[in-house]
């Protein structure tokens, strides 16, 4: 809906993501390596697992479950899956 219109497709968005993620995260992963937009869901997934153990939140719950849908997507999205 209206993040799409502001910020693109959640693959789009998290493509862009994995391009700053891949500059900072150079080295870290490695001569050729890199991290792909459903690596960034899960990475944000993460994000929202560590804020839970600081402060549980049902905005945390329904963020996880977005992002997991959006990683989903971008992984279809890349071939990375099958449905």
């Amino acid at each position: 809906g209206d993040r799409n219109k502001t910020y693109g497709s959640p693959t789009q968005n998290f493509s862009d993501t994995a391009v700053l993620w891949n500059t900072y995260l150079r080295t870290k992963l490695g001569p050729g390596k890199q991290i792909d937009p459903g690596d960034v869901a899960v990475l944000i997934i993460l994000l929202k697992v560590a804020r839970m153990v600081a402060s549980p939140k049902r905005d945390n719950w329904v963020d996880i479950a977005g992002y997991a849908g959006c990683g989903f997507e971008a992984d279809l999205d890349s071939g990375k899956i099958d449905e």
